[in-house]
């Protein structure tokens, strides 16, 4: 009965999808922070030959755990179904599959539910992977979207760092502490491979009523390093900043991770919550907010005067930094950084 109620699900999911073009399909549960339960990370890593393997990773938190027997105890499962297009605008299925997975609920509230399956990608091109992933104790399901890119030497999609603490792939470009890697081409490349370091010097975009010019951006990087991964040579991200990762420093593609401050994207002190209210607010405003003496309090004062109440304050609040830290995740160095 459980196995039936399971392909019930899958195929109601599955065909909500239907033959239409991704482009057509309504989008916006993937930027509404309230309308999905679970958040994965996804990396691509091509492999040789036709195919390339899909690693998630996703806060084991956010999966229902339910009772299975006395010797199991609480077990989460969950699954993903997969649709691989030429683009967005292409009808033609070129791959698709189901692959599930089972989970013992671990002791560790921080731990994550990690995996991969492989996607079959045939020539080198590009191509837009139509992501479900389902938790069946719950039955629900969110989407997501991944480009992969099978083109050039350099793409970004062929190089994967290990976290030498773990051993396991960094599935998020994004990291908020010290770490040692070690990075690993998708083809036997002899070539050393060139590591460009830049400090991360790039502050919010100018208001759209302020008066400051944009700064261009520079390609002039910080630090410069060459690193033999024929011979499995480490490399530590000591400082926050951008890390790039080229064969060829004279194009600007290639694997970037960035490191930033502890805690991104979440929003832990004054200063990072004050920042996010630039747009919100005037110059005078914002310059009094940040020079005032107990800035947290400056903070709570300009959105009870929007609010016009406390209750009201909390929801715009949460609403509204909770939005700031999805941002953060999915748009800010979402794309692949071309320096």
């Amino acid at each position: 009965m459980k196995e039936y109620l399971r392909l019930i699900t899958v195929i109601v999911l599955v065909s909500c999808s239907g033959s239409k073009k991704l482009s057509n399909q309504n989008l916006a549960y993937l930027v509404a922070p309230g309308l999905n339960f679970i958040y994965p990370d996804y990396k691509v890593y091509n492999l040789k030959g036709d195919s390339c393997r899909v690693f998630f990773s996703l806060d084991a938190s956010e999966l229902l755990f339910m009772k299975a027997d006395d010797s199991l105890g609480f077990m989460a499962e969950y699954g993903f179904t997969y649709e691989l297009f030429r683009d967005y605008e292409s009808k033609q299925l070129l791959d698709s599959g189901q692959i599930n997975f089972v989970l013992q609920q671990p002791t560790d509230s921080l731990s994550k539910a990690t995996g991969y399956f492989d996607v079959h990608a045939p020539d080198s091109s590009n191509y837009v992977l139509n992501i479900l992933l389902t938790d069946f104790n719950r039955r629900q399901a969110v989407g997501g979207f991944i480009t992969i890119d099978r083109t050039g030497q350099q793409s970004p999609d062929n190089f994967i760092a290990i976290d030498m603490r773990t051993g396991k792939p960094m599935v998020s470009s994004l990291t908020d502490r010290e770490q040692r890697i070690r990075i690993l081409p998708s083809e036997n490349e002899n070539r050393k491979l060139y590591v460009r370091y830049f400090k991360n010097r790039y502050g919010l975009t100018s208001p759209p009523f302020g008066n400051d010019l944009t700064k261009p951006l520079s390609y002039s990087s910080d630090g410069f390093q060459l690193l033999d991964v024929a011979n499995r040579e480490e490399y530590i991200l000591d400082k926050p900043g951008i890390y790039h990762f080229q064969y060829d420093t004279m194009i600007k593609e290639g694997f970037t991770i960035f490191r930033f401050d502890e805690d991104f994207p979440k929003l832990t002190d004054a200063a990072s919550l004050i920042e996010s209210i630039r747009f919100l607010t005037t110059r005078e405003e914002f310059d009094k907010i940040s020079n005032s003496k107990n800035q947290k309090q400056a903070v709570d004062e300009f959105w009870l005067k929007m609010a016009g109440n406390r209750e009201r304050a909390r929801v715009l609040i949460r609403n509204y930094y909770s939005r700031v830290q999805l941002q953060s995740e999915l748009f800010v160095w979402s794309a692949e950084f071309y320096l």
